[in-house]
C-alpha cells in the first residue's frame, strides 16, 4: 500500500525532483498542451490573462510542481482518497507515519512560508519585496487538545508578533481551537456549564489571547479570528465579539469571520453592527469550509442549501458592509463574484483600507492584494493540508442544485433582511459565479507560469 502511494506521490507532486530533464520537459509539454475547458458564460471573466496571472515562482521546478498538483486537485474524487489513504498512514505512526510526511511535505512548498514564525516572516517580506501579496501568517495549529501545546501555540503566536512588530506586514490569522480547548468551545456553544477545572484553563487561555490581541493592537497590526466547525461557531464567535468591544475602539484591531454557508451568517453581522460597544466592526467574509462536514457530521440543517444560496448571501453582506463601511476582508477565490462586488466598491467609493481582498498563497486564482500562508512544523502543515484537501473536495456535494429561481431568491432575501436588493444582473453574474470552475482558473494560470519559463529560457535544464 505504501509503495502504491509512493508511486501515486511521485506522478503526481513530485515529478520535478524525481524524474529526468528530457522526461520533465516532453510531460509538460504534452500537458500544456491541453486547455482547460471553461463554460461560455464565464469564458470573458478568466480570459484576461494579464490582469490575473499569477506571480510565477522563481524556480521552474516549483511553477512545474505547481502545475501539476493544480491538475491533480482537478480530481476531487481521486484527491480525497489520496488524502484519506495518507491520513490512514499518518495515523499509523512509527517509521510508516515519518516516510508518509516525507513523501507529502512537497505539496507544503505551494502555500506554506516555513517551519518557524521567523522563516515565515522572511519569506513574506521576500514575498511583498518582489511585488507579491501581503501574507497573513497563519500558524498550521488547530484542533489542539493538550493545554500544554496550547501554550506553544500561545509562545510561538506572541513570537510571530515580535517579528513583524516593525515590518509591513499586517495580518495575523488566529484559531480559537488552538487557544483554547475544543471540548469547551463546544460545551459554551451547547450552552452547557463548564467543569470547574474547563473554567480555571479557560480563564488562564482567555488572558493569554488578551495579551496576543493587546500585542498585535500596541503595533499596529490585525488579527482575524478564524471560524471552524459548526459545533464550536456560537462560542467563537462570542469570544471575538468580546475582543471586538475590548480593542476596536480606535480601529478594527480584530476581524471576526462570517461564513455564507452559515443560516444565521447575516444574523450575526447584524449582531456585531448593533452592538454599540462595538466602535469599528471588522468582518472577514468567506463562503465557508466545513460544508461537508457538516453534513456528515448532522449539522447541515446549519448550512445553506446550495453554492448559489451561499453566494447570495455572500454578495448581500458584502454590499451591506460596504454600504455602510464596515471593514470589510473579503476571502474568495471565484473572480465573478469578486468582480461583482468590486462594482459595489466602486460605487459607494469605498477607501482601500475598508475594503481588502485576500486568496489563499499557492492556490489563487489572480494576483491578489493579501493571502494566507501556514506556516510551522512539516507534520502540522502536511496534516493541515491534508484536511483541506479532505473537506475541500467536492464542496457542497450534499448540498442541492445550484439553481435559485426569483421566488426562492426572495424568499432568502428576506430573511437575511439586510435592507439590500439584488439586480437582475447580480443575480444573472451570481449564477455564472456558482457555475465557475475555480480549479480550471487555477491550472490555467499555473500553465500559463509554466510557459512564462519556456518562453524567458528560464527552464534552461538541458
Amino acid at each position: 500500500m505504501l509503495r502504491g502511494l509512493r508511486a501515486q506521490q511521485l506522478g503526481k507532486t513530485r515529478v520535478p525532483v524525481f524524474l529526468s530533464t528530457t522526461r520533465i520537459l516532453s510531460t509538460s509539454a504534452k500537458l500544456l498542451s491541453n486547455q482547460s475547458k471553461v463554460t461560455a458564460d464565464v469564458t470573458p471573466a478568466v480570459s484576461e490573462k494579464a490582469n490575473i496571472a499569477y506571480t510565477p515562482f522563481k524556480d521552474f521546478s516549483d511553477d512545474l510542481r505547481q502545475f501539476f498538483l493544480m491538475r491533480f486537485l482537478q480530481f476531487p474524487n481521486l484527491a480525497k482518497k489520496f488524502a484519506d489513504l495518507s491520513v490512514a498512514l499518518i495515523d499509523r505512526g512509527g517509521l510508516i507515519k515519518q516516510a508518509t510526511e516525507a513523501m507529502i511535505s512537497p505539496l507544503t512548498k505551494t502555500f506554506s512560508a516555513g517551519a518557524t514564525a521567523s522563516a515565515a516572516v522572511n519569506k513574506a517580506q521576500q514575498v511583498l519585496s518582489k511585488g507579491g501579496p501581503q501574507l497573513a501568517l497563519d500558524y498550521a495549529k488547530e484542533m489542539v487538545f493538550k493545554p500544554e501545546e496550547r501554550e506553544s501555540v500561545y509562545h510561538e503566536t506572541t513570537k510571530l508578533l515580535d517579528e513583524i512588530s516593525k515590518t509591513s506586514l499586517l495580518y495575523v490569522p488566529i484559531k480559537l481551537t488552538a487557544f483554547f480547548s475544543p471540548e469547551s468551545l463546544e460545551k459554551l456553544s451547547r450552552n452547557e456549564i463548564l467543569s470547574e477545572e474547563e473554567e480555571k484553563q479557560m480563564a488562564i487561555e482567555r488572558l493569554r489571547l488578551f495579551q496576543v490581541v493587546e500585542k498585535a493592537s500596541q503595533c499596529g497590526k490585525i488579527i482575524f479570528v478564524d471560524q471552524e466547525y459548526p459545533t464550536q461557531k456560537k462560542a467563537i464567535f462570542q469570544i471575538s465579539q468580546r475582543l471586538m468591544q475590548h480593542f476596536n475602539t480606535h480601529r478594527p484591531v480584530v476581524y471576526t469571520t462570517i461564513q455564507a454557508t452559515d443560516l444565521e451568517c447575516a444574523d450575526l453581522v447584524k449582531q456585531l453592527v448593533t452592538d454599540s460597544s462595538i466602535k469599528f466592526p471588522g468582518i472577514k467574509l468567506v463562503n465557508g469550509a466545513y460544508v461537508n462536514w457538516a453534513h456528515r457530521n448532522h449539522c447541515g440543517d446549519m448550512m445553506q442549501s446550495s453554492k448559489m444560496a451561499s453566494f447570495v448571501a455572500y454578495v448581500t453582506i458584502a454590499k451591506y458592509c460596504l454600504r455602510n463601511k464596515i471593514s470589510l476582508y473579503m476571502g474568495t477565490h471565484n473572480i465573478v463574484l469578486e468582480k461583482l462586488i468590486d462594482k459595489t466598491a466602486q460605487l459607494f467609493n469605498v477607501p482601500k483600507e475598508k475594503y481588502v481582498k485576500g486568496q489563499l498563497f499557492g492556490f489563487a486564482t489572480k494576483n491578489p492584494q493579501t493571502a494566507y500562508s501556514i506556516f510551522g512544523p512539516g507534520s502540522d502543515c502536511v496534516a493541515y493540508a491534508l484536511r483541506r484537501v479532505i473537506e475541500g473536495a467536492g464542496s457542497h456535494t450534499a448540498a442541492s442544485s445550484p439553481v435559485m429561481n426569483d421566488e426562492a431568491i426572495s424568499a432568502m432575501m428576506k430573511r437575511l433582511d439586510l435592507g439590500e436588493v439584488l439586480s437582475e444582473e447580480d443575480i444573472d453574474l451570481i449564477a455564472k459565479a456558482a457555475r465557475f470552475n475555480v480549479q480550471d482558473a487555477r491550472v490555467d494560470i499555473a500553465r500559463e507560469n509554466v510557459r512564462a519559463h519556456f518562453k524567458s529560457g528560464r527552464s534552461n535544464l538541458m
